[in-house]
């Protein structure tokens, strides 16, 4: 899946090149929506080299990915999947496992038929919201210096 993802974006940034390259030929001013992909453009070629290379740079070789998704006829589908999402990603931290959302495979799992064929929901679903989550590499002292509590009991 994360191969599909970044094939998805590496079609869609040679798209985006190649109208900004005949826009640029004309002479002509580019527009807004394609200003921001400039800038990112730059990141697909990261994508795309971490590919070759067999880096995993969207799921980060995480060990589980848990996607959200509902079906797209309810009143607050993403909504839905943002409070699962971040409650699971909350409850996650008190067994000492960390999660990350994965924007891009979002973004991709809407537009990128082999990637819905692949995924398998069910029909009229939509991903909403995706989280990787494993336990962290790298563990940090998470305190606040504060001035000791003064408590009194009675």
């Amino acid at each position: 899946m994360s191969d599909l993802t970044i094939d998805f974006f590496d079609e869609l940034g040679g798209k985006a090149q190649k109208r900004l390259d005949e826009l640029k030929a004309k002479g002509e001013e580019i527009p807004k929506d394609l200003q921001g992909l400039q800038s990112t453009l730059q990141y697909r070629d990261r994508l795309v080299l971490a590919k070759k290379v067999g880096f995993d740079a969207i799921f980060y070789q995480a060990p589980a990915v848990i996607i959200f998704h509902s079906p797209v006829q309810t009143s607050t589908p993403k909504d839905n999947c943002m409070i699962a999402s971040t409650t699971l990603g909350l409850l996650a931290r008190t067994m000492g496992l960390e999660t990350t959302y994965i924007g891009l495979f979002e973004a991709a799992a809407k537009g990128c038929q082999p990637l819905i064929d692949e995924l398998g929901l069910p029909p009229g679903h939509q991903v909403f919201s995706v989280l990787i989550i494993g336990y962290p590499k790298l563990k940090f002292i998470k305190t606040v210096d504060r001035k000791p509590i003064k408590t009194r009991w009675e």
